[in-house]
């Protein structure tokens, strides 16, 4: 079930989305929520949006929630986000897509947080996908730390999707400590995906013989990793 179109809000709107996720079966095992181009979310609609989809959905095994061109979102409302998917400790969400594109308010304290989050508390997890598309705030250090806490985290986790397309501050010293990280190991990661397209700070040959060398260093303990 695709839910989208909810770009702007309307006064009587939280009751609509209250009556809408109720009136549909708890058998729903699908459901994509479109809140981008959204200027009107405030800390408690996400806090509410999130915790009533994770009650109200008890059977949901595939989620994606696009925040993006949100421009009032910040580090704090991902947290309650975050609370909001975690508060359900029976969910049975096997496949998660969050899309935090273009935030200006963002930093590199989302994407540093919200892998050990979502992985201790959702424990049926196999699949998730974060997209931070041009948040210029992201950079070397807040990568690193994401994959330092993800390899501490004990997780079903099998596939993992992360885009960091048009992130300027992204730069060529990332690829060695990135190479060192991944070869600690990917625990039960199968398939690992990295988007660093369209970054003006990256060249072009660091990054690929960065690729080369994770090719024959790294591909030995997952089965799929792709850079792109």
């Amino acid at each position: 079930m695709s839910i989208r179109g909810f770009h702007a809000l309307s006064a009587d709107y939280f009751q609509q989305f209250a009556d809408l996720i109720t009136q549909n079966p708890k058998s729903l095992k699908k459901l994509d929520f479109n809140f981008s181009n959204n200027s009107d979310l405030t800390n408690e609609n996400f806090a509410f949006i999130t915790t009533r989809i994770s009650h109200n959905f008890t059977n949901l095994e595939r989620l994606s929630l696009d925040f993006s061109q949100c421009p009032l979102i910040s580090d704090e409302d991902v947290q309650l986000i975050l609370k909001g998917l975690c508060s359900n400790p029976q969910s049975s969400l096997k496949e998660l897509s969050l899309d935090f594109s273009e935030n200006p308010l963002l930093t590199e304290a989302s994407i540093i947080t919200i892998g050990p989050v979502l992985l201790s508390h959702l424990k049926e997890l196999e699949s998730l996908s974060l997209i931070f598309h041009s948040i210029e705030t992201i950079a070397n250090k807040g990568i690193i730390e994401f994959f330092r806490k993800f390899s501490k985290t004990s997780t079903s986790l099998k596939k993992l999707h992360l885009n960091f397309n048009g992130c300027n501050n992204i730069t060529n010293q990332l690829f060695d400590a990135l190479k060192k990280e991944l070869s600690q190991g990917l625990g039960s990661i199968q398939t690992l995906e990295i988007n660093f397209a369209m970054i003006q700070s990256i060249d072009h040959k660091v990054f690929a013989d960065f690729i080369q060398s994770i090719n024959k260093e790294i591909l030995n303990v997952s089965t799929g990793v792709k850079f792109y």
